[in-house]
């Protein structure tokens, strides 16, 4: 069998070869080259993007709706999103409840011009709602639209809503309904 012994370490009091050389340590720090181009590196700090330019500040938020009030009450999150950003675009201010207990609760509180409310919601079903707010005095003037995939429901929900649909809705179809509304926003209900 072959063994290799390993060389024994220098003597530190002994000094190695002389390097020379693009590797060699320096004792002393050498500058570097002298670099020039958008990659080059500044000793000194740029100063940042002028704000007085437009394009150098950030964008602004979307403001706030400020139209009339929509009160979305959907436990789908794919319609939810449907709803909200349709009644927005169509110039409502919605919000979004997606539970029918919490949807009674806001309902306590708020006066909304539109309702767009689900039939099958969790806790509180949807007609159970829709009977409640027609029968609220201060909710008098306040139109429904009840999405439901249920065309049995709907047809109980008919005599209390101003507009019934049939589950799909696109954005398109809300989109345009929303715009019939929001014409109408400042009218009585008995006005049309």
């Amino acid at each position: 069998m072959n063994t290799v012994s390993p060389e024994p370490l220098p003597d530190p009091d002994v000094t190695g070869p002389d390097v020379t050389g693009p590797l060699a340590l320096s004792p002393e720090p050498t500058p570097g080259p002298d670099v020039t181009g958008p990659l080059a590196l500044s000793p000194e700090p740029t100063p940042g993007p002028d704000v007085t330019d437009p394009l150098a500040l950030p964008p602004e938020p979307d403001p706030e709706p400020t139209g009339p009030l929509a009160l979305v009450i959907e436990d789908d999150d794919d319609l939810c999103t449907v709803f909200f950003e349709s009644l927005k675009a169509s110039g409502f201010r919605p919000e979004v409840v997606q539970d029918g207990a919490l949807g009674l609760e806001r309902l306590q509180t708020l006066v909304p011009y539109l309702v767009v409310l689900d039939l099958h919601l969790p806790r509180v079903n949807g007609l159970k709602i829709l009977k409640s707010l027609r029968a609220d005095p201060r909710l008098t003037d306040t139109r429904v639209v009840v999405v439901t995939a249920d065309p049995r429901m709907a047809d109980d929900a008919r005599p209390f809503s101003d507009i019934t649909l049939i589950k799909p809705i696109s954005f398109g179809l809300m989109r345009e309904m929303s715009s019939r509304f929001q014409a109408f926003a400042a009218r009585p209900k008995g006005g049309e």
